[in-house]
Protein backbone atom coordinates (compact mmCIF):
# COMPACT_ATOMS: atom_id res chain seq x y z
CA UNK A 1 0.00 0.00 0.00
CA UNK A 2 0.78 4.00 -0.98
CA UNK A 3 -0.54 6.77 -0.11
CA UNK A 4 0.06 10.29 0.04
CA UNK A 5 -2.06 13.18 1.81
CA UNK A 6 -2.95 16.58 1.23
CA UNK A 7 -3.98 19.02 3.85
CA UNK A 8 -7.05 21.58 2.94
CA UNK A 9 -6.59 24.51 5.18
CA UNK A 10 -9.79 26.21 3.90
CA UNK A 11 -11.97 22.82 4.47
CA UNK A 12 -9.72 21.84 7.23
CA UNK A 13 -10.12 18.04 5.18
CA UNK A 14 -6.78 16.22 5.45
CA UNK A 15 -7.68 13.96 2.02
CA UNK A 16 -5.42 10.37 1.64
CA UNK A 17 -5.23 9.03 -1.07
CA UNK A 18 -4.48 5.06 -0.92
CA UNK A 19 -3.18 3.32 -3.64
CA UNK A 20 -2.14 -0.43 -4.49
CA UNK A 21 -2.70 -3.37 -2.92
CA UNK A 22 -4.49 -2.31 0.56
CA UNK A 23 -4.29 -5.11 2.71
CA UNK A 24 -7.28 -5.41 5.56
CA UNK A 25 -7.05 -5.17 8.76
CA UNK A 26 -3.46 -4.32 8.83
CA UNK A 27 -2.88 -1.18 6.05
CA UNK A 28 -6.35 0.24 7.68
CA UNK A 29 -5.08 -0.28 11.07
CA UNK A 30 -2.07 1.87 9.29
CA UNK A 31 -3.64 4.57 8.16
CA UNK A 32 -5.41 5.25 11.73
CA UNK A 33 -2.34 5.77 13.17
CA UNK A 34 -1.41 7.85 10.17
CA UNK A 35 -4.72 10.03 11.09
CA UNK A 36 -3.94 10.12 14.95
CA UNK A 37 -0.58 11.36 14.13
CA UNK A 38 -2.03 14.11 11.77
CA UNK A 39 -4.21 15.34 14.08
CA UNK A 40 -1.97 15.62 17.24
CA UNK A 41 0.66 17.28 14.99
CA UNK A 42 -1.86 20.06 13.10
CA UNK A 43 -4.99 19.69 14.93
CA UNK A 44 -7.06 18.96 11.92
CA UNK A 45 -9.94 16.21 12.89
CA UNK A 46 -11.42 15.43 9.46
CA UNK A 47 -10.30 12.73 6.92
CA UNK A 48 -11.06 11.88 3.72
CA UNK A 49 -9.88 8.15 3.18
CA UNK A 50 -9.95 8.36 -1.02
CA UNK A 51 -9.71 4.59 -1.76
CA UNK A 52 -11.08 4.50 -5.30
CA UNK A 53 -7.51 3.67 -6.66
CA UNK A 54 -6.95 0.96 -3.85
CA UNK A 55 -7.07 -2.70 -4.68
CA UNK A 56 -8.48 -4.20 -1.27
CA UNK A 57 -8.18 -7.18 -0.37
CA UNK A 58 -9.62 -9.06 3.49
CA UNK A 59 -12.65 -10.52 4.26
CA UNK A 60 -15.87 -9.10 6.35
CA UNK A 61 -14.31 -9.88 9.35
CA UNK A 62 -11.33 -7.85 8.46
CA UNK A 63 -14.02 -4.61 8.35
CA UNK A 64 -14.78 -5.75 11.97
CA UNK A 65 -11.19 -5.68 13.27
CA UNK A 66 -11.02 -2.21 11.54
CA UNK A 67 -13.91 -1.03 12.97
CA UNK A 68 -13.11 -2.04 16.55
CA UNK A 69 -9.44 -0.69 16.38
CA UNK A 70 -10.05 2.69 17.06
CA UNK A 71 -10.83 1.89 20.48
CA UNK A 72 -8.07 -0.29 20.96
CA UNK A 73 -5.88 3.03 20.21
CA UNK A 74 -7.93 5.39 22.51
CA UNK A 75 -9.27 7.13 19.65
CA UNK A 76 -11.32 10.13 20.71
CA UNK A 77 -14.58 10.32 19.24
CA UNK A 78 -15.21 13.53 19.80
CA UNK A 79 -12.14 14.55 17.89
CA UNK A 80 -12.60 12.77 13.94
CA UNK A 81 -14.61 13.02 11.62
CA UNK A 82 -14.02 10.23 8.67
CA UNK A 83 -15.55 9.80 5.13
CA UNK A 84 -14.38 6.56 3.14
CA UNK A 85 -14.63 6.86 -0.38
CA UNK A 86 -15.28 3.64 -2.31
CA UNK A 87 -15.69 3.17 -6.58
CA UNK A 88 -18.99 1.57 -7.17
CA UNK A 89 -21.22 -0.57 -5.19
CA UNK A 90 -20.35 0.03 -1.11
CA UNK A 91 -23.04 -2.31 0.02
CA UNK A 92 -20.09 -4.84 2.05
CA UNK A 93 -18.41 -1.68 3.42
CA UNK A 94 -21.77 -0.15 5.23
CA UNK A 95 -21.18 -2.94 7.74
CA UNK A 96 -18.06 -1.32 8.74
CA UNK A 97 -19.83 1.99 8.52
CA UNK A 98 -22.12 0.51 11.26
CA UNK A 99 -19.75 -1.08 13.43
CA UNK A 100 -17.93 2.42 14.04
CA UNK A 101 -21.16 4.81 14.13
CA UNK A 102 -22.35 2.35 17.22
CA UNK A 103 -19.41 2.62 18.65
CA UNK A 104 -19.99 6.26 18.74
CA UNK A 105 -17.75 7.70 15.57
CA UNK A 106 -18.59 9.90 13.06
CA UNK A 107 -17.97 8.21 10.25
CA UNK A 108 -19.25 7.66 6.86
CA UNK A 109 -18.90 5.97 3.52
CA UNK A 110 -19.36 7.34 0.30
CA UNK A 111 -19.08 6.69 -3.69
CA UNK A 112 -19.57 10.23 -4.56
CA UNK A 113 -16.64 12.55 -3.89
CA UNK A 114 -18.86 15.45 -3.82
CA UNK A 115 -21.49 13.70 -0.55
CA UNK A 116 -18.53 13.14 1.50
CA UNK A 117 -16.72 16.40 0.82
CA UNK A 118 -20.27 18.10 1.64
CA UNK A 119 -20.90 15.90 4.68
CA UNK A 120 -17.10 16.51 5.93
CA UNK A 121 -17.93 19.93 6.09
CA UNK A 122 -21.07 20.56 7.23
CA UNK A 123 -21.53 22.12 10.27
CA UNK A 124 -23.78 21.09 12.48
CA UNK A 125 -26.67 22.76 13.52
CA UNK A 126 -26.81 24.26 17.32
CA UNK A 127 -30.51 23.71 17.53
Amino acid sequence: MEYKHTYDDQTGVCTVSVFGEHRRPDDSIELQQFARSFREENGCGRFLFDMTEAHITGVNMDMYKIAIEPGNQGFDRDDFKVALLHSGDISEQKFMETVLVNRGYDFRIFNNIRKAYDWLTRIPSST
